[in-house]
């Protein structure tokens, strides 16, 4: 027995969400209480606390200062 094209479209669309919703969901928030130690190419240490998720994440200071890493060092 075949499925008219429109079902069949909306069978497909529906199983394309099932899919993906639970895909995004699993993105976990960094824990905000962890503080880091980052000591810096002069010797120097500074206080760091990671934000974001696994997708999407950056290192902060503990007073809210965003952290960039030198690609030439």
């Amino acid at each position: 027995m075949l499925i008219s094209n429109g079902k069949s479209r909306i069978v497909l669309l529906v199983l394309c969400f099932a899919l993906a919703i639970p895909a995004l969901s699993f993105a976990v928030p960094a824990s905000p209480n962890n503080v880091n130690e980052l000591r810096q190419t002069d010797g120097s240490i500074v206080m760091g606390v990671l934000r974001g998720d696994e997708l999407l994440n950056w290192v902060e200071t503990v007073s809210g200062r965003l952290l960039l890493q030198d690609t030439l060092a």
